[in-house]
């Protein structure tokens, strides 16, 4: 299953179909104002620490497009 905002552009267009069908994975991108977007934080090892939904004081500027 995929999950993904409808007014994003993805490059390459085959981006997705290259992750793992058995795993869960995140795209994240970078954001001028992070406090409009549900933050994504990450481990040193980039696994998912914390998503902070529309916070008002984000502790990142990486926001999920589709996982």
């Amino acid at each position: 299953m995929l999950v993904c905002l409808p007014d994003t552009l993805w490059f390459p267009e085959n981006g997705l179909a290259k992750l793992a069908n058995n795993d869960l994975s995140f795209l994240l991108f970078p954001v001028a104002d992070p406090s409009a977007f549900d933050i994504v934080i990450t481990n040193d090892d980039d696994t998912i620490r914390e998503i902070q939904v529309k916070p008002t004081d984000p502790s990142g500027n990486w926001v999920w497009g589709a996982f």
